[in-house]
């Protein structure tokens, strides 16, 4: 993915965080449960911020049972798990 694109996601995810905000606020959030594997999930979410930890000078090692499965909303759960790494790697001190 070039940096545009990577912006233009980072702007997209902000908006939608700021929107989200906005229905918690309103008690309008909807969550899209559905079945979700977050052992699988995880791993998609650790390959994707590779780069980012690698830039940062972090190793991240995923130790995971295989099979999670519960009802989620993927994006949400997904969004948490992009937010703690993200932040982790950002404010964690290598």
């Amino acid at each position: 993915m070039n940096v545009s694109a990577q912006q233009l996601d980072r702007l997209a995810r902000l908006v939608e965080d700021m929107l989200d905000v906005s229905r918690m606020s309103a008690g309008k959030l909807l969550l899209n449960l559905a079945g979700v594997d977050l052992s699988e999930l995880l791993e998609e979410v650790t390959e994707r911020l590779s780069p980012q930890v690698a830039a940062a000078g972090c190793e991240l090692n995923l130790d995971v049972e295989e099979g999670l499965r519960g009802s989620w909303d993927r994006y949400r759960i997904e969004q948490v798990i992009i937010n703690l790494l993200t932040n982790a790697l950002r404010y964690g001190g290598g």
